[in-house]
This record gives C-alpha cells, sequence and structure tokens, in this order.
C-alpha cells in the first residue's frame, strides 16, 4: 500500500493537482463494469464447441490492460461478450478450424511468438479453451487499498498453492 501512496503523491507533486477520490470512484465504477463485461467474454471458452479462440481474448488485452476505465472498453466488452453469446446460440465460432482438441494455455503470452504457436496448434486442431493471464484482469476494486491488492493477487504472481486455489475457484 505504501508503493502506492508514494506513487499517488509523487503524481501529485507531478501535475500539481490534489489526488480527487470522487473521480476515482468514478473511474471504479467504470473498470468494474468493464471488469464484469471482460469476465462475461472470457467465460464463454468453456462452451463447446467454443465460440472464440483464447487468442482471440490476447487481442483484447490492451484494452482490458490499459483502458479499463474508459466507458468505450465497458461497452466494447458488453458488445463482445453479446457477440459471443449469440455465437453459442448459433453454434458459429471465431475458431475456424476443427476443435478436435481443448488445452489450456498457462502463463504470460510470448506476444512475438504467438503466430509461431498459433500455426501448429490450428494445423492440428487444438483450440485454447481456457487462459489464466486473460482473466486475471477481471479484478474489481472501490478503494486504492482494494486496487492495489488486485495487482498483487494476480494468479501469475503468486506461489502455486494460491494459484492453483485461484484456478480451481475461476475455472
Amino acid at each position: 500500500m505504501g508503493q502506492f501512496e508514494y506513487a499517488i503523491h509523487q503524481l501529485e507533486k507531478l501535475t500539481g493537482k490534489k489526488f480527487d477520490e470522487k473521480k476515482f470512484e468514478e473511474a471504479c465504477q467504470i473498470a468494474n463494469r468493464t471488469a464484469a463485461a471482460w469476465l462475461k467474454a472470457c467465460s464463454y471458452m468453456a462452451y463447446e464447441p467454443s465460440p472464440l479462440s483464447g487468442f482471440d481474448l490476447f487481442n483484447h488485452m490492451a484494452d482490458i490492460v490499459a483502458a479499463r476505465c474508459e466507458i468505450d472498453a465497458a461497452e466494447g466488452f458488453e458488445l463482445l461478450a453479446e457477440e459471443y453469446e449469440q455465437s453459442v446460440k448459433e453454434g458459429t465460432s471465431t475458431w475456424e478450424y476443427p476443435e478436435e482438441h481443448r488445452i489450456l494455455f498457462e502463463g504470460i503470452p510470448c506476444w512475438p511468438g504467438l503466430r509461431n504457436l498459433f500455426e501448429p496448434l490450428k494445423q492440428n486442431g487444438v483450440n485454447v479453451t481456457a487462459v489464466v493471464y486473460a482473466p486475471a484482469f477481471g479484478f474489481q476494486y472501490t478503494t486504492v487499498r482494494e486496487m492495489a491488492a488486485a495487482y498483487c493477487k494476480a494468479p501469475c504472481s503468486v506461489c502455486i498453492e494460491d494459484g492453483v486455489e485461484w484456478r480451481e475457484n475461476n475455472g
């Protein structure tokens, strides 16, 4: 928590503006709406066949990481979840290949190497239908303390026991 308080103090000095609790609360409301929509979109990988591939979620990571407090991000992820829901009803998918196998993608994507990983999976009918990294950014918070705790609790940044517990409890 001390690092966040220090960062806030430093930002106040740099900008000449005091931390505005009301603006933070408003940002949290939008961030939580965005996170809820993101988690809903992520949840559709569980359907069989899946209406998407985990690689699709990786394409949206920049928005959940950097734009979570933007109303456009919330609306975009709500629309994405609606599209996946419609795909489930229609039996369609962004995964255009036979889904012969379903696997979990563990860890942080190696962004420059994703195409090299995707191609052999695609060629062998292997769809990534569970990922740990993408939904890890669906955390919600209403205070600075809760935000700090959320960033410290990502499943890829904890001990193995906590990581296993998180995965068991969050699909």
